[in-house]
């Protein structure tokens, strides 16, 4: 069994770009793995072309050995697009394992430490207040749209959702200061929006703020503290320094999540030393899904707890969940609910959602593949 082929593919999810992997075998059997970055796609596509050379030729199934091999090629490269690129390289490796083995990827992990994962609605009103008329969701441009849409995810059984700083409105207003500094009116729409989810999707329903890079640490902080009586499930909010993030997490009584920007186990590494986060968003499709239970595990013996970071396609959600399944430390596990009309179709198996836990029916390998004729009937919009 040798890889004869390794090649990105690339389609639209509606406003930015979907990217996978795919590798065949001379056997026919072909695996995929996704590494969608939407700000560099080209880039990304690119790098998954230089790491190819690494494992055309050789057995799928040696997938440690050719990991290795592929991170000696980027030594001088370390983390960013490089790193996503080889995690959507190893993802399609572990798919191929499990087929050829006859065993869902979760298995050749160590196998599942629960039945089911709790997800939680992620970028809800986010969405809808850019892309209504591609998702086909009504608009979000009102504090009763913000309401109704609270409603909507507590009827449709989900015991968890996160959004983002935002002002309903035609068009919405989205908190992004250049400077990193929050300027009272944008404190005074944090709150609004955060009460107004609270009220519309009842008590039971937890809530998640993601600040990601908007805001300097002071900010973070003042947020925190005015949103205590809302408590939040988490705030989320990213930094490259691991003692500012552990200072913002001192300073606040919210539980702090982050990590989702970080690659490979020395940088998170940094972080848990420092006592920076209650709970670690790991990004599996950047990492890779081996990197990624090694973060786990190194979490796990700092006493914090893990939650796949998943803003992409089916393709990712089955990589996460089969990394979310094998971990005993786990939170919860990201997922879009408003995504392109086309997401369900373009893969062979969709994720089972019921009542906000993804419910799996493992098969061997990843347990979906891509259907290429409809990845093609929407290509991506970059040139």
């Amino acid at each position: 069994m040798r890889v004869i082929s390794v090649e990105p593919l690339q389609c639209s999810n509606g406003w930015e770009t979907w990217t996978f992997v795919r590798a065949a075998t001379d056997d026919g059997r072909v695996g995929y793995g996704e590494c969608s970055d939407w700000q560099m796609p080209r880039g990304l596509a690119g790098a998954v072309r230089d790491l190819a050379v690494e494992v055309v030729g050789r057995d799928p199934r040696q997938v440690a050995a050719l990991t290795d091999d592929m991170a000696a090629r980027m030594r001088q490269n370390v983390g960013g697009l490089a790193r996503k690129a080889l995690a959507g390289i190893e993802a399609a490796l572990w798919d191929l394992k499990g087929q050829a083995l006859g065993a869902p990827i979760v298995e050749l992990l160590g196998g599942p430490t629960r039945e089911r994962i709790r997800v939680y609605w992620s970028h809800c009103g986010s969405y809808r207040a850019r892309h209504a008329e591609v998702l086909g969701t009504p608009p979000l441009d009102s504090w009763d749209a913000l309401a109704a849409l609270g409603r909507e995810a507590a009827r449709r059984g989900y015991t968890a959702l996160k959004t983002n700083p935002l002002r309903p409105g035609d068009p919405a207003y989205f908190a992004r200061p250049p400077d990193g500094n929050l300027e009272r009116g944008d404190l005074a729409v944090i709150v609004r929006q955060i009460e107004t989810l609270r009220a519309a999707a009842g008590p039971d329903v937890d809530i998640c703020l993601d600040l990601n890079f908007r805001y300097r640490p002071a900010a973070v902080i003042q947020i925190a503290r005015a949103l205590e009586p809302c408590e939040l499930f988490w705030l989320e909010y990213d930094s490259y320094d691991p003692q500012a993030l552990a200072h913002v997490r001192r300073s606040i009584r919210t539980p702090l999540c982050s990590g989702e920007n970080l690659t490979a186990v020395h940088d998170y590494a940094r972080f848990f030393q420092a006592g920076a986060m209650d709970v670690a968003m790991v990004d599996v499709a950047w990492n890779g899904i081996a990197q990624s239970l090694h973060v786990a595990e190194l979490a796990k013996a700092h006493e914090v707890q893990v939650a796949p970071h998943n803003y992409y396609s089916h393709v990712s959600t089955w990589m996460c969940a089969h990394v979310a399944a094998a971990v005993s430390n786990l939170r919860i596990m990201e997922i879009d609910v408003d995504a392109a009309p086309w997401r369900d179709a373009l893969v062979s198996a969709v994720p089972r959602i019921e009542h906000g836990w993804m419910i799996p029916a493992w098969t061997p390998g990843l347990g979906t593949q891509l259907d290429e004729d409809v990845l093609h009937a929407h290509p991506p919009p970059i040139t």
